[in-house]
């Protein structure tokens, strides 16, 4: 698994849900969806960066929780914005947004573990 896999994840899930609350609510929910999941895209794509840029000197335990705590903040930031601009966004739609592409990493870590042993799901774990 690359970075570059998560953050087009990212971007490809943000896509997708937008597509999907348009088709279902209009594109008044299409752009909250889309606002929603940019809000999230954005910081990772800019902490991934950040990542590939530092992963010579192999970036410490802090590196990644300072990342992640100005990820939460930017997308706050984002957020907070976004509906000053938009006005009056559709709630679900936005929120779907988010949750969708937050959770967008996590899938295409469960997918590259796919290989030529069969699925992720498929294989004995053990502890």
């Amino acid at each position: 698994m690359t970075l570059r896999t998560i953050v087009s994840s990212y971007w490809i899930v943000a896509f997708f849900v937008a597509v999907a609350a348009t088709l279902m609510g209009g594109v008044a929910a299409g752009l909250s969806a889309l606002v929603g999941g940019v809000a999230v895209a954005v910081p990772g794509t800019v902490f991934a960066l950040l990542l590939a840029l530092h992963a010579r000197f192999a970036p410490s335990a802090g590196f990644f929780l300072l990342g992640e705590a100005v990820k939460v903040v930017a997308t706050v930031v984002l957020l907070i914005a976004a509906v000053k601009v938009l006005g009056e966004p559709v709630w679900l739609a936005l929120l779907a947004g988010i949750a969708f592409t937050a959770k967008a990493g996590w899938l295409s870590f469960v997918f590259s573990m796919r290989g030529n042993h069969g699925s992720f799901w498929a294989r004995t774990h053990s502890l």
